[in-house]
């Protein structure tokens, strides 16, 4: 999916942070396009689940439509694409950053064994934004550019009724679209998306892409899992509830981003255990205590609900973490640029 710069030059470029730019900017060059959206809400919103803001379908038609009435000519995949991505973000604009130490455990968190793709369904909203310093996005040249950052939601195919994992990468050069189709495990999910539409493409593509895509569906599968730590306050991301209008049943956008910290206190109780492992690692030298048993980090799923029908996830840490006094360790905040 290719960014677009269109109407860049009457956005306010100050102070924004970069997917808060993309928004407006997409929104300038498309006006009243977010009203095409509430009304296709508010008609049809009962023909696709509830974790889904907008199918990509729907935006498919909508986009032509749009174009049609505007230009007289139909639209692209990529301009249907940008709609859903930016529409189901704009209502919530919640911007994802991880403590340093759990993100680097995340990203080393191998996506394998029975996870099942349904476990997405848990996402804190429609559409979210995550930071990814250090990633980079592989090309069939062999380059890597730097991925700043992506946007994930959940898609319906009403055709055969599976979930799809859309990914919007914000990368440098443009973005780019994945998409996962959630059937079977997410290691096949994510064994699917490296070799689509794709004629042989070259092992180090693969092998790249496969490091790339199974780091941002850890982190997302942080997002979803039981106990995750989102926020630091009672505060907490949420679908916003729709409000009764003259045009129906309306979900409003945000005024502005909302940085949401993932992981500080257990990024703090992380680096706080590595460094009892290491002071005990020193002291074994003299022979005065053992070495303790580090476990490999890994995600385990469960069953859960009344009637344990729900199928639910944990990331269980490479150290044993123990919170003796949660609200002890240092929660440090950093705003939104």
């Amino acid at each position: 999916m290719n960014s677009n710069a269109e109407g860049r030059g009457n956005v306010r470029q100050h102070h924004l942070h970069r997917a808060r730019f993309a928004l407006e900017a997409w929104g300038a060059a498309h006006p009243d396009v977010w009203r095409a959206v509430d009304e296709c809400r508010a008609s049809r919103r009962d023909t696709w689940p509830s974790y889904v803001f907008l199918p990509l379908g729907e935006s498919i038609r909508l986009m032509g439509e749009y174009e049609r009435r505007r230009t007289g000519m139909g639209a692209s995949l990529w301009s249907a694409d940008e709609l859903a991505v930016y529409s189901s973000w704009r209502v919530t604009q919640g911007i994802y950053r991880f403590d340093p130490t759990l993100y680097d455990a995340l990203v080393k968190t191998p996506i394998t064994g029975n996870i099942p793709g349904e476990l997405l369904r848990y996402m804190p909203e429609w559409c979210v934004y995550v930071e990814t310093p250090g990633l980079t996005v592989p090309t069939l040249h062999g380059a890597e550019v730097a991925l700043h950052g992506v946007w994930a939601r959940l898609d319906h195919a009403r055709k055969n009724g599976r979930d799809v994992l859309a990914l919007a990468l914000d990368a440098d050069g443009g973005m780019a679209s994945v998409q996962l189709t959630l059937f079977g495990t997410l290691e096949q999910a994510l064994q699917r998306a490296v070799t689509a539409d794709r004629v042989s493409p070259p092992e180090e593509y693969i092998a790249a892409a496969h490091r790339t895509y199974a780091s941002i569906l850890s982190l997302l599968l942080y997002l979803c899992s039981e106990g995750a730590e989102v926020g630091t306050g009672p505060i907490k991301p949420s679908y916003p509830r729709a409000k009764l209008t003259k045009r129906g049943l309306r979900v409003f956008a945000a005024d502005a981003p909302t940085a949401w910290e993932v992981g500080v206190r257990i990024g703090a109780a992380l680096r706080q255990a590595r460094q009892t492992l290491e002071v005990t690692a020193a002291t074994r030298l003299t022979g005065r205590q053992h070495q303790p048993h580090v476990r490999v980090m890994h995600w385990h799923t469960f069953l859960a609900g009344p009637d344990r029908t729900q199928r639910r996830v944990k990331w269980m840490p490479p150290i044993k973490v123990k919170f003796v006094n949660p609200e002890d360790l240092t929660a440090v905040i950093r705003g939104v640029e």
